[in-house]
């Protein structure tokens, strides 16, 4: 039978498997290309780039470029009928400006790769720009509103790590920092009260993660991780400036709620104060004197204090005006003056603080904060390494270089005696032996020749110190352990 003898019905229901199948191969055969951003498309901090899904085979995956450079190989992730890949714009450096993005489609045959497509874009990155800047810089302040509630997500991450003591003196970071653990808590800053002066009564107070009635988090000073109750996470009221500076504090007796007495007997008492701002108006590039206000190690049962915060100089920059989670913000930087190593690197201090901010200019409110601490803890603080042989002669007089400590005015003195190494004893100790391992520290340097060009020679030699036992009898050498604890705050949208 011939097509002429079919019926219309037929032939429509032949037409209507025609443009069905016509479909499904157009889908399960989609064209490899970079659907979003379009071409062209200013973009700013992530980015996310499209691919259809039927475009990349089971055994496929795809590559990112960046202006040619390679960024990373990757089988992105599935979202609904495309593939999406993350571009991080601020977290890898990309400088505003146009930029070209290119996606390559890779396919392994026989174990090796073969570039099967290629697609690219041109993108404008403007992490930076319309942010508007007066000529006499930015009056930064914070917009304290009655009934006002700010909930951050706090995520705290702790990292160890071991540095040879003369490096640490030196100022080098730690090596090999380990994750330690990674925890999770909400922090509350409600407005109980806005004053004409721009003051604001905060009421600061931890809280579980949505959902729950509870939270596993490591205090300040604490080395595990505890079990809290939301009944049993205080407040502390502090009342402060538009500047972040603190008026006064308090911590208030924590009664439970409908009499309930709280789980576990101990508080969770969350002493983060807001960050500071400048009191002056700002440029990108400015630095200030500013004070960190690090909340105070134990407030349990202090329901009479005035104040909850320790405070420090520190020193402020502006660092830049860029975009941060949707908004136009003011970057700053906070870093504690005058954070140094104790001298004897035997005890346990924090040795560094540091913060990062975004302050919202359109919001008037801190949106994200990345905070470091740094404590450090010496290790068989009383075990040294060994040390040479006393130290050299006094110089001839008049001679500007040579050994033995000459003077370009008369000789130097003589050096101090060898030893091992223990900044704990003053020089001269003798016969002192800690655990037997040859710690005496040398003698007295000699004396300097006269400060005249004919001035005579140093007088008399170093004491020669005990030379120590450089493995001592197969101890472990003293290693500095530093702790990081870096607490990310992200205000929630």
């Amino acid at each position: 039978m011939g097509l002429g003898g079919f019926s219309s019905g037929m032939k429509r229901l032949l037409s209507s498997l025609f443009l069905v199948g016509a479909a499904c191969f157009a889908t399960c055969q989609a064209p490899f290309t970079i659907v979003r951003p379009a071409d062209g498309a200013k973009v700013r901090e992530g980015v996310r780039v499209l691919i259809p899904k039927n475009s990349v085979p089971k055994t496929g995956y795809v590559g990112f470029f960046l202006d040619g450079k390679f960024m990373e190989a990757i089988v992105p992730n599935l979202s609904g009928r495309y593939y999406e890949y993350m571009l991080d714009t601020k977290g890898r450096g990309i400088e505003d400006g146009k930029h070209t993005l290119e996606a390559v489609l890779y396919v392994d045959y026989s174990d090796e790769p073969r570039i099967v497509d290629r697609s690219s874009v041109s993108v404008v990155v403007a992490n930076k720009a319309n942010i508007p800047l007066p000529p006499d810089g930015l009056l930064l302040r914070y917009k304290f509103g009655s009934e006002q509630q700010l909930t951050y997500l706090v995520e705290q991450k702790v990292m160890v790590g071991s540095v040879n003591p003369n490096e640490a003196a030196m100022g080098l970071n730690a090596q090999a920092d380990l994750p330690l653990d990674y925890e999770k808590i909400r922090m509350t800053y409600s407005v109980e009260n806005a004053y004409g002066n721009g003051d604001g009564l905060i009421r600061m107070q931890a809280a579980p993660l949505k959902n729950q009635k509870y939270a596993m988090y490591t205090p300040e000073g604490q080395t595990a991780p505890q079990l809290f109750f939301d009944s049993q996470m205080a407040p502390i009221y502090m009342r402060l400036t538009n500047t972040g500076l603190e008026v006064f504090g308090s911590v208030p007796e924590l009664i439970p709620f409908q009499g309930l007495a709280p789980q576990g007997g101990q508080e969770f008492i969350a002493d983060w104060p807001l960050p500071t701002l400048p009191t002056k108006r700002v440029k990108p590039g400015d630095v200030w004197q500013t004070r960190f206000q690090i909340g105070k190690n134990n407030l349990q049962g202090q329901t009479g204090t005035t104040s909850v915060i320790n405070s420090f100089p520190a020193r402020g920059e502006f660092k830049s005006l860029e975009w941060e989670m949707g908004h136009p913000c003011a970057k700053l930087y906070h870093v504690l003056a005058g954070g140094v190593l104790n001298k004897n690197l035997s005890v346990s201090r924090r040795s560094a603080m540091d913060e990062t901010i975004w302050f919202a200019l359109d919001k008037g409110q801190v949106i994200k904060v990345v905070r470091n601490q740094t404590y450090d803890t010496m290790t068989n603080p009383n075990i040294r390494p060994g040390a040479g042989n006393g130290g050299g002669g006094g110089g001839n007089g008049g001679n500007f270089n040579g050994g033995g400590g000459r003077g370009k005015f008369g000789g130097g003195g003589g050096g101090a005696g060898g030893g091992s190494i223990n900044f704990e004893l003053p020089p001269g100790t003798t016969n002192l032996d800690v655990q037997g391992k040859g710690v005496r520290r040398g003698g007295f340097g000699g004396l300097s020749g006269g400060d005249t060009p004919n001035g005579g020679s140093g007088q008399g030699n170093g004491g020669q110190g005990q030379r120590g036992n450089q493995n001592n009898n197969g101890l472990p050498k003293p290693t500095l352990v530093r702790l990081t604890i870096q607490q990310i705050f992200i205000l929630e949208q």
